[in-house]
Parts: C-alpha cells; sequence; structure tokens
C-alpha cells in the first residue's frame, strides 16, 4: 500500500515570496449549476516540491462563473500577490468537474 507524503500548505503570499507558481485550481459544481466552490488549489514550489494553498482569505463559496476570476484576481490582491506572477492567470491550471471550458484568457491583459 502507498502512503501518502505530507504536503505543507502556505499562504498565498508565503507561495509568492518562496517563488512558486499555482499549478492546479480544483473546482467543484453540481450538474447544470451555475455557482462554482474552490475544492483545492496546489501548486509547486521551484525546487519542484508540491504544496498546498490555504484558501482562508479566498472568498468563493458559491461563485458564478463570470465572477469566477475576478474573486481569484481579488485574493491576490488582499494577499499583496501579483495574480500573474503565482499562475493565476493561466488558463490551464483552472480545473472543473466538467469538461467544459472555464475561460478564454489568451487575449486577456494580465
Amino acid at each position: 500500500m502507498a502512503t501518502l507524503e505530507r504536503v505543507e500548505t502556505l499562504s498565498l503570499k508565503r507561495l509568492a515570496d518562496a517563488g512558486g507558481e499555482i499549478v492546479r485550481i480544483h473546482l467543484k459544481r453540481e450538474p447544470q449549476a451555475p455557482k462554482f466552490y474552490v475544492a483545492e488549489v496546489r501548486a509547486q514550489l521551484p525546487n519542484g516540491q508540491a504544496v498546498e494553498v490555504k484558501r482562508h482569505t479566498l472568498n468563493i463559496y458559491e461563485v458564478q462563473q463570470h465572477d469566477l476570476l475576478k474573486n481569484f484576481i481579488d485574493w491576490a490582491r488582499v494577499e499583496g500577490v501579483s495574480p500573474k506572477k503565482v499562475g493565476l492567470l493561466n488558463a490551464h491550471v483552472f480545473h472543473c468537474n466538467d469538461a467544459e471550458p472555464l475561460f478564454d484568457l489568451q487575449d486577456r491583459a494580465a
């Protein structure tokens, strides 16, 4: 049986200070429901270590899709972090329990 490795949990500010970047934001929603909640935020430090990001200042509990990215940007600002620096503007980090794309950020100014 494989043992689970303990994953360190950092604030978004500590992640940014360490030079880390978010690699996965796992969102969940009920089928056909317009609102999301954040199940997990995973990041990676420059040395390759996987960490979890604390979400206590992230006020996303049942938020509509059109407000989702704004809420993540606001979260970074509350923590005093550049959203771009920690990877919050990378569309590929957002994953949901359905196959529908969440964002098209290619033309968005960062």
